[in-house]
């Protein structure tokens, strides 16, 4: 099993774009206090090797964004990483990209509602997320287009929608619905196709149902599910709602945040104690769970690189805020991409498109 410790390093790259023959700054491209985490979670068998994986489509046209017009093939080959921030303590949250360095940082909702929990579409052209900037005070589903830099709305009406999670093929949206029905609160999880049209039920059970995340093959969502007392525990199901089934319960505890990884498995945050929250993977069959990495630090929502060689997460590793990190193959240490004191970074996603 691997450790996790947190000697400190600062690597001495940085590096220009070239746009179109017309020379833009980015930005000032800041890497300073990285820390290092050692890390190297266990290889399996079963892993596939890159031929293996699903090859997603590349993006030709120009990407919005607010300073600069992309070109989306200049970013680095492992694509784009999405996050949310927030600036301030008690502040409303906003959606930032960056390349897979750190650098290169850059607001693309910038918008006084909080915004969070992206979720990139397949083809890479646009981000969902979850924001309050509705006039009835809820939150809805959006959809950010890249290509454009438009957010369009998605859902609305008297409920609070959240935690959008894309199919591989692009054609739908699954989400977190908060349903409040003679003053009780319930939770399900939803689907709609990616225009926001035919929204409808997954999971319709009377305690609560959250964070859905399509598997890469389609063929199954897995959420949390309070339907077992004293917990919440990881599920699966079909898309259209058939052959739900648990995956991992332990009473008391919280399986939360689920994602898949390339070769099949779930990765997940588990608090086998009260206060720890550790970063778990499991065989969608129930076997194989284990701890990803052996050092007690809380980590979160691991998300996988296109070329299925690295995973972004956030943690507390190294100091009081919340951080985005990478853990790669290969390399024994996982790498802060966001060191920022008094600013908290959380809930990564890294673009399907290389």
């Amino acid at each position: 099993m691997p450790e996790d410790r947190s000697p400190r390093g600062r690597p001495a790259s940085a590096w220009w774009m070239d746009l179109a023959g017309v020379l833009f700054v980015v930005l000032a491209l800041y890497l300073g206090g990285t820390i290092l985490i050692q890390a190297s979670p266990a290889a399996d068998a079963r892993a596939p090797s890159p031929a293996q994986l699903p090859t997603p489509s590349v993006i030709t046209q120009t990407v919005f964004l607010p300073t600069i017009l992309q070109n989306h093939s200049t970013w680095d080959a492992r694509g784009l990483i999405a996050f949310e921030r927030q600036l301030a303590e008690g502040g409303p949250h906003d959606i930032f990209l960056m390349r897979d360095d750190g650098s290169g940082m850059i607001n693309v909702t910038n918008h006084p509602a909080d915004d969070g929990a992206p979720a990139w579409s397949p083809d890479g052209s646009s981000i969902a997320f979850a924001s309050d900037r509705v006039d009835n005070g809820n939150t809805a589903i959006f959809r950010l287009d890249l290509l454009t830099g438009e957010a369009i709305q998605l859902t609305s009406g008297e409920h609070q929608d959240r935690w959008p999670s894309w199919s591989p093929d692009g054609s739908q949206i699954a989400f977190m619905r908060r349903i409040y029905t003679n003053g009780h609160a319930n939770r399900e999880v939803f689907a709609m196709n990616a225009d926001g049209s035919n929204q409808h039920n997954v999971t319709n059970y009377e305690w609560g149902d959250d964070f859905p995340a399509w598997s890469w093959d389609g063929e199954w969502i897995a959420f949390v599910s309070e339907r077992y007392w004293g917990g919440r525990d990881l599920w699966v199901i079909r898309p259209d709602g058939s052959d739900a089934h648990i995956v991992a319960r332990t009473d008391f505890q919280e399986e939360l945040y689920p994602t898949w990884s390339p070769d099949g498995r779930i990765y997940y945050t588990f608090s086998p104690t009260e206060k720890a929250e550790l970063l778990y993977r499991i065989w969608p069959d129930g076997s194989g769970m284990e701890p990803v990495f052996a050092d007690g630090y809380k980590r979160y929502i691991a998300s996988w690189s296109p070329d299925g060689h690295c995973f972004v997460y956030y943690s507390y590793l190294g100091g009081p805020d919340k951080e985005v990190w990478k853990w790669c193959d290969g390399f024994s240490a996982s790498v802060n991409l966001t060191d920022n004191a008094n600013i908290s970074d959380e809930f990564c996603a890294w673009s399907p498109v290389p």
